[in-house]
C-alpha cells in the first residue's frame, strides 16, 4: 500500500506479484490447491460459528 504497486507473492522480495505469477501454470496449480486446502480447513469452522436459524440449506437450486 505504501508503494502503490502490488506486493510480491508472500511479500518475498524479488518474487512476482500474484497476478503475474498466476500466469505460470505450475504456480497457478499450487496456488489453487493451497486455497482449496485453506477452504477445506476453515470452511467447516466458519459454518459451525454461523447461526443459520431456520435454514436447512445455504444454496438452493433455482428452478425457472
Amino acid at each position: 500500500m505504501r508503494t502503490g504497486k502490488p506486493a510480491s507473492w508472500a511479500s518475498l522480495k524479488g518474487e512476482k506479484d500474484r497476478a503475474t505469477a498466476m500466469e505460470a501454470p505450475t504456480f497457478a496449480e499450487q496456488f489453487a490447491a493451497a486455497m482449496h486446502c485453506r477452504g477445506a480447513f476453515l470452511g467447516p469452522a466458519l459454518a459451525r460459528g454461523f447461526d443459520f436459524g431456520p435454514r436447512a440449506r445455504l444454496l438452493e437450486k433455482r428452478i425457472s
